[in-house]
């Protein structure tokens, strides 16, 4: 029985990915534990070095999907496993002492389990290590819990999720998203934690290449770029909070979440404010920031001095994402029409 698929949607080259896939083939050897490898690379050597070895508990597959999204769920859908982890080709696992993956014991109700995390850069080696866990009963509480201990890294989304629940989300929720955009992530995170409870395994490592949002500099060039990559213009960066907030709204509110329809409009709604306090501090002065045309910024204060209501908060996110990219929130009031719990969507449109 494999109780936990290891899935590794893999774009870089052989060289870049050795380290990555040479350490999850020995993982692989472990009882409990398969490997699925989606290579969009299109790296001829890469697929010369790993196809070979490819067998039932270490599988490499070579993926269609070009899109960094596209390909996670392109591997995702091959996990056969109890729960499933995904790793960045330029990540490791590293299994401690006591890590026995053919019997891991995740309660009922708990969604997974949540390796040890540690951020690493090349510049000093591993900087920080978290071993948080969320066990608040109630969606919202979870959610809370989440902003509180997460530290600006949302390296949970590499944890172990049961794995129809992770399919859930990304095979159906996701499917249909405006964008497919890169900059979802955090919203994917609280709208699996507002699900259920998610345990830590200290005895499983994950080492994070925080290679990408090490520095501000790294930050300037990395989170315009999730929006390019998908025909976004790159200053949608610039209302980043407006956007989490919606896809976070949508995310804890999918009708494919078994939590009560009330705890999830209650754990959405503390989610919009939390990243609408970000957006209001970060519009608090009457001058705009540099890179800011001031028309939209006249806009956006002009929005937020009327947004009171959870409601409010919720016109006003497609209000400024318009703004930014006019007609993109008819695409997102379809979105959400689609994947709204009905119980939370009679309420909000």
């Amino acid at each position: 029985m494999t109780r936990l698929s290891i899935c590794v949607p893999s774009h870089a080259s052989l060289v870049d990915s050795h380290e990555t896939l040479t350490n999850v083939k020995d993982l692989s050897r472990l009882d409990g534990i398969e490997v699925v490898i989606g290579d969009n690379s299109g790296d001829l050597s890469k697929r010369e070095r790993w196809a070979p070895q490819s067998g039932p508990k270490f599988r490499y597959v070579v993926s269609p999907e070009s899109g960094a999204l596209d390909n996670w769920r392109f591997t995702l859908g091959h996990s056969t496993g109890d729960l499933t982890a995904v790793l960045s080709d330029d990540d490791v696992l590293c299994p401690l002492p006591g890590f026995r993956p053919d019997q891991i014991e995740v309660p009922k109700g708990a969604i997974g389990i949540r390796p040890a995390m540690a951020l690493f850069h090349e510049s000093v080696g591993i900087y920080r290590i978290n071993q948080f866990e969320i066990t608040d009963q109630r969606a919202v509480d979870r959610v809370k819990a989440y902003f509180q201990n997460n530290g600006a890294a949302n390296t949970t989304l590499f944890s172990a999720f049961d794995t129809q629940l992770l399919k859930d989300v990304h095979l159906q929720t996701l499917a249909n998203h405006p964008t497919q955009g890169g900059y979802c992530d955090w919203a994917i995170v609280l709208g699996l934690i507002s699900t259920g409870p998610l345990l830590k395994c200290p005895q499983l490592l994950y080492v994070y290449n925080n290679h990408n949002w090490f520095t501000q500099e790294d930050l300037d060039k990395n989170v315009p770029k999730t929006f390019t990559d998908v025909g976004l213009p790159a200053d949608c960066s610039q209302i980043l909070p407006a956007i989490q907030a919606m896809e976070s709204f949508i995310l804890i509110s999918r009708k494919q979440s078994a939590v009560n329809p009330d705890e999830k409009l209650e754990a959405a709604h503390y989610a919009m404010d939390a990243y609408f306090q970000t957006l209001g501090q970060q519009f608090s002065s009457e001058r705009p920031s540099p890179g800011f045309d001031m028309q939209r910024w006249r806009a956006v204060r002009a929005i937020l001095n009327v947004t009171v209501s959870p409601l409010d908060r919720l016109a006003a996110s497609l209000l400024i994402m318009d703004l930014w990219v006019p007609g993109l929130s008819e695409r997102y009031r379809a979105y959400m029409n689609q994947q709204l719990d009905p119980a939370v969507r009679s309420q909000v449109m």
